[in-house]
């Protein structure tokens, strides 16, 4: 009797181990067939859609220093509006006059972002309103 409850495990965990196998196999295949960087990917798909979403663990400098370095490119490629979690609707139209500035101005967006929330008052996270 002991056997059967075995021997069921078994193939269960035979079957996914083989299941996950062949998807990460086809994964790889496909990301050798499709390969590109991951700026090129993200411009790639406004070609298909008008808003682009994009996941970064927070406080991770290379996820902000990301978007950082595509907005030149997305401002080049006609994208000319950024979303972001981290500022508050109502320091909107100040953001706005300062994104428009002939000349960045640091303090104003340090003053911003640490009245919304200093927990965001990060300089990868103050860069982003620069390269805008």
């Amino acid at each position: 009797m002991k056997l059967i409850p075995f021997m069921i495990t078994f193939f269960v965990f035979h079957f996914s181990n083989a299941q996950q196998v062949n998807e990460i196999q086809a994964s790889v295949s496909y990301l050798k067939q499709h390969h590109q960087s991951p700026k090129d990917y993200v411009l790639s798909k406004f070609k298909n859609h008008n808003i682009i979403f994009l996941g970064e663990d927070h406080r991770i400098r290379e996820n902000v220093e990301f978007v950082n370095q595509i907005i030149p490119e997305l401002y080049q490629n006609g994208i000319y509006n950024l979303g972001v979690e981290f500022g508050a609707s109502e320091h909107q139209a100040e953001i706005d006059s300062l994104i428009r500035a002939p000349q960045y101005d640091e303090t104003r967006i340090r003053k911003i972002m640490f009245d919304y929330h200093s927990g965001w008052a990060y300089k990868e996270y103050m860069d982003l309103y620069k390269a805008a």
